[in-house]
């Protein structure tokens, strides 16, 4: 992996493609039933374990995100003399289709307002003029975490953030031989404020803490690949340090989440729904099986998985806004209006993969390349 590096890898595109699966058709799905439906089709326990704890899917997309930008990245920024072309690489991909996708669910939000009295799925304070604002930039949950237009993009502004971070250290603080272990400060600070959650404030919150903890843990898992195929790892020094501040970082975040939970006189989960088991266990071995299995990496290669990796993003932004305009639709016609059949998930399923491969090919693409291209001459 230290040597020539390619900007995409078909095992990385279908992890990817398959965290977007479970998200959009999975976990976010359950959105169609009533309270108290359960469709027949997920019958299946592991199916059924996805579509209850699917939301920690996003935890593999920054793990994965960091994990690339550090493959393929760490040189160019290090050697490079500015962050313009890093930084408009990345907002020209995610902007136009963020920016269509928000302005559509916004004006299907407020369509369904206006029959019924209330938004579908968030709240009322979303189609706000400074919500949409926020959104269109980017930043919910950095300046704002009360109300989405589109819930499931919460992600965005935390990604943003990981990105400059990810940039400045890189540029200027990994200088030398052991200059990973700052790639551990935001890390810490991820675990400290994924774990409490009285710290509901602008930049400092939970989805900031799921943001940086995760793409920095895909940025040291990195790391620890290219030593291990390099064969000139850490000194025992730096690792056991790095080890010691880890599990004092752990330790306090415990004793944070104790102290919480006595103040609000619930009961602990330090656990939190399985979110520790897939970032610390699942995702980072099945990433490195992914690549070194070759069982698996040859699965992962098909083209049809390295293709839903391609339209992830698309599949991330406009799964919710279809699903405001079939909800506006089952209230203004005779569309079935049964959603715990197979017959309507497929349906489901055949839209968002047409609406992703679309916005992928007629506005992702296009777009990133006149942008690229006009702001970037060479």
């Amino acid at each position: 992996m230290a040597g020539q590096r390619k900007e995409r890898m078909g095992e990385i595109d279908a992890l990817k493609g398959i965290g977007a699966v479970v998200i959009a058709l999975l976990f976010h799905y359950k959105d169609f039933w009533a309270p108290g439906e359960a469709n027949p089709m997920f019958g299946i326990p592991v199916l059924w374990h996805l579509v209850a704890q699917g939301k920690w899917f996003v935890e593999l997309f920054f793990m994965l995100s960091g994990f690339m930008l550090y493959r393929g990245y760490k040189r160019k920024i290090m050697e490079a003399g500015g962050g313009t072309r890093f930084f408009i690489k990345r907002f020209v991909r995610i902007l136009p289709v963020m920016v269509l996708a928000v302005l559509a669910a916004w004006a299907l939000q407020w369509t369904i307002k206006w029959i019924t009295g209330s938004v579908w799925l968030g709240s009322n304070a979303s189609l706000d003029i400074w919500h949409l604002f926020y959104a269109l930039l980017g930043l919910q949950h950095l300046l704002d975490t009360a109300a989405n237009i589109i819930p499931a993009s919460w992600f965005i502004g935390p990604l943003f953030a990981c990105y400059f971070l990810f940039w400045f250290f890189t540029k200027y603080a990994v200088k030398r031989d052991n200059g990973w272990v700052i790639y551990m400060v935001p890390f810490a600070v991820g675990i400290m404020l994924s774990s409490v959650d009285w710290m509901g404030h602008p930049l400092i919150n939970q989805s900031m803490g799921r943001g940086l903890l995760n793409f920095f843990l895909g940025v040291l898992l990195c790391v620890a690949m290219d030593a291990i195929e390099s064969g000139k790892g850490p000194s025992e020094r730096t690792v056991t340090g790095a080890v010691l501040c880890l599990c004092a970082i752990l330790t306090a975040t415990y004793g944070l989440n104790r102290w919480e939970c006595r103040a609000l006189q619930i009961e602990m989960n330090f656990v939190g729904d399985y979110r520790l088991v897939y970032t610390f266990v699942i995702f980072p071995v099945l990433i490195w099986l992914s690549i070194k299995w070759k069982p698996l990496n040859k699965l992962l290669n098909i083209r049809c998985l390295g293709f839903l990796g391609q339209i992830s993003f698309s599949m991330y932004m406009w799964h919710q806004p279809l699903y405001y305009l079939i909800h506006l639709v089952q209230l203004k016609s005779g569309f079935p209006q049964d959603t715990t059949t197979m017959t309507f998930f497929c349906t489901v399923a055949a839209l968002l993969i047409a609406v992703s491969t679309l916005s992928f090919y007629l506005l992702e693409k296009p777009t990133q390349k006149y942008l690229y291209r006009k702001l970037c001459p060479k």
